[in-house]
């Protein structure tokens, strides 16, 4: 695995905000597990398992739209598709 790198030091840009809230989620999470709480996004029951309902989509969305409209459509379009 290697050393353990001191991250006091990074200099992290606009470009990562990406890892910094994934970081910051890891350590919401070890500390709500650490009070004895449910961590989030554990499926413990076989039947949540079931995710052929989740999409994964890539797409450039123009700051003019709603993305979350965008999508149900981008979505609804492809089931047209498909039938």
């Amino acid at each position: 695995m290697g050393p353990i790198y001191d991250r006091s030091k990074e200099h992290l840009g606009a470009g990562d905000i990406t890892v910094i809230a994934i970081r910051k989620f890891l350590l919401q999470s070890i500390r709500a597990l650490d009070m004895g709480k449910e961590p989030p996004h554990i499926l413990r029951a076989p039947e949540q398992n079931d995710l052929r309902h989740v999409a994964c989509v890539v797409a450039t969305i123009d700051a003019t739209l709603d993305p979350k409209t965008y999508i149900q459509k981008l979505i609804a379009e492809t089931k047209q598709k498909t039938i």
